[in-house]
């Protein structure tokens, strides 16, 4: 994923004349938006500042879409008869919720995904980045659980029915994730494509107001897509060790690269 470096920071929203041009590299530029090194903007002033600009302008957009301003009235505290703040929340699109119950419930929802689908997820170099198929089980693991000489041929299975199930749908899970992964990847490049053609066009600055507010929400997005991703490899792991007949002691004797893969499950 390509983007400029301002567009996943939590600073001050910038007019259009200030967005700078061309993408570069998106993932490190959020390394100190959340606290990653650095320390945290988003405790600072400034990062008080950014979520107040970033309020405004979401509402502004629920304004701009003619939908009614989902805000929960503020609550008072009965014991200490302290106002609790009113908090703003985005209006579901009607669409969108549609399109998830739709998925949801099984119901009209193709087995496979049409070429309209997988068309915006294309996505360069996507096995070597982590968002294409789901990788085998590691072998040191597989180790545990089958015959060295089958762990060592590859493409290992479960030999339990219902472990084998739940490591299939694992795997499921990671692929789709990575197929999210990918069409925001083609949603940022979108994006930035929009943004390249307002620098040039007399326009409302609310729309650029827009695209850096879509564009910083897609960055923490990408990140918890990143952290889930990991989530669902550690719980495949997880399925091969629930299945290893040994001590839970035993586990640290399989080498540090084990020890690390394997540490907080066991």
């Amino acid at each position: 994923m390509s983007a400029s470096n301002s567009h996943f920071l939590d600073e001050e929203l910038v007019e259009p004349a200030m967005l700078p041009g061309p993408p570069q590299d998106v993932l490190s530029s959020l390394s100190n938006a959340d606290g990653s090194s650095g320390g945290s903007v988003l405790s600072s002033g400034a990062g008080q500042s950014s979520t107040d600009d970033i309020l405004s302008i979401l509402q502004m957009a629920v304004a701009r879409l003619g939908l009614d301003n989902s805000v929960q009235p503020a609550q008072t505290n009965v014991f200490f008869k302290q106002n609790v703040d009113s908090m703003f929340t985005m209006p579901p699109c009607k669409d969108f919720v549609a399109e998830f119950a739709s998925a949801l419930t099984g119901s009209n929802v193709p087995k496979r995904r049409s070429k309209t689908a997988r068309t915006p997820a294309s996505m360069a170099e996507a096995d070597s980045i982590g968002v294409g198929r789901a990788p085998e089980i590691e072998q040191p693991v597989a180790a545990l659980v089958v015959s060295p000489d089958e762990a060592l041929r590859g493409n290992v299975c479960c030999p339990s029915a219902q472990c084998g199930r739940t490591d299939t749908l694992l795997k499921k899970a990671y692929e789709s994730v990575a197929y999210i992964t990918r069409a925001e990847n083609t949603i940022c490049q979108l994006l930035l494509a929009c943004n390249t053609t307002l620098e040039s066009a007399n326009v409302d600055s609310s729309a650029a107001q827009f695209l850096q507010t879509a564009l910083l929400t897609l960055g923490h997005v990408t990140r918890e897509l990143g952290t889930l991703s990991a989530t669902l490899l550690t719980a495949r792991r997880q399925v091969w060790l629930a299945q290893a007949r040994l001590p839970e002691d035993s586990f640290h004797g399989f080498g540090l690269e084990l020890s690390k893969m394997t540490d907080g499950l066991v």
